[in-house]
């Protein structure tokens, strides 16, 4: 008559799950790969934070050494069309994330959707080749502690948001007889 229910950690919600079916490219960088010891930290950091495009976002070395610490193991960089890409982060530390992106949040339009909040800033740049910003907007959102994105395009987060949605309700609970 009892019914028990455990919780299941949304951290434990790969990367890979939430890549939608109609997507046409997808990259997944293994930071193992690219942070191979200490002494490479610097120059690697500075290489891969340009390489994404996000130095410009970043703005000053302490922010991007942060947002570096933060960064998990895995990294997706989606494509569903020429003007609209993604990046997916699985990351250790959701307060150097967020004080990274810190001075893109203050000065950005909050919007709500599904339960979440997507800051929408303006950029001046839009000379990026792996997240160009043709409309001159980014998006960033946090869909847990462990997950979030950055992408150049509002229905792509939604997109990745729902899937998330999806998996997170499907797994939240586990009842056991």
């Amino acid at each position: 008559i009892f019914k028990r229910y455990y919780f299941v950690s949304v951290r434990s919600i790969n990367l890979d799950q939430l890549v939608p079916d109609d997507i046409k490219a997808v990259l997944t960088i293994s930071t193992a790969d690219v942070i191979a010891n200490g002494k490479d930290y610097l120059l690697l950091d500075e290489a891969f934070i340009s390489g994404l495009g996000l130095k410009e976002y970043l703005k000053d070395d302490e922010r991007v050494d942060s947002f570096m610490k933060s960064i998990g193991r895995d990294i997706y960089w989606m494509e569903e069309s020429r003007e609209s890409q993604l990046l997916l982060f699985k990351i250790t530390n959701i307060g150097l994330v967020k004080g990274s992106f810190n001075s893109i949040i203050e000065n950005s339009n909050s919007i709500k959707f599904n339960g979440k909040i997507i800051y929408e800033s303006n950029v001046d740049s839009t000379d990026n080749p792996i997240l160009p910003t043709p409309r001159n907007k980014i998006y960033i959102t946090y869909l847990n502690d462990y997950i979030f994105c950055v992408s150049n395009d509002l229905d792509f987060v939604k997109s990745i948001i729902g899937k998330y949605k999806f998996l997170h309700d499907k797994s939240a609970c586990v009842r056991i007889n």
